[in-house]
């Protein structure tokens, strides 16, 4: 699948994707292959700047799924994801499931890394996913 995604083609991510994201949040092992063929993340980094929502809300699924691998969490603290999760999950998307997934893979993230709390608070990002939260409940 991460073949599928590195080789782009709209219908085969789309596919792909689904496909990683319904693994990784079942099977702990799919987890381990996402992370061992894609140790940065970039192609999941990469999906999440898609103008496509249904590729966008499955990366980031993918991605927090990930994140409930021991020390993988740690290893992207020299990134910009909380920037990226924060701007998806305090989004106006026409799917309420960027939003959700964003903030899923935001909480697994913060969970798994503690650093990360620190980055989401400097970013006032518990501000953002709580009146996001408002929002999905009212929509």
């Amino acid at each position: 699948m991460i073949k599928f995604l590195k080789t782009g083609g709209q219908t085969a991510s789309h596919h792909a994707i689904k496909t990683l994201a319904i693994c990784t949040n079942s099977y702990h092992e799919a987890r381990k292959e996402v992370i061992r063929l894609d140790k940065k993340f970039s192609i999941l980094m990469k999906l999440l700047s898609s103008d496509d929502e249904i590729l966008v809300g499955n990366a980031a699924l993918c991605l927090g799924n990930c994140m409930e691998v021991p020390k993988v969490a740690s290893s992207l603290l020299k990134t910009d994801l909380v920037l990226v999760l924060l701007k998806l999950a305090g989004s106006d998307s026409q799917n309420s499931a960027v939003q959700l997934n964003a903030g899923i893979a935001l909480g697994k993230l913060c969970t798994a890394e503690p650093r990360f709390t620190a980055q989401l608070r400097e970013l006032h990002g518990m501000e953002i996913l709580n009146s996001t939260v408002k929002y999905i409940q009212d929509s």
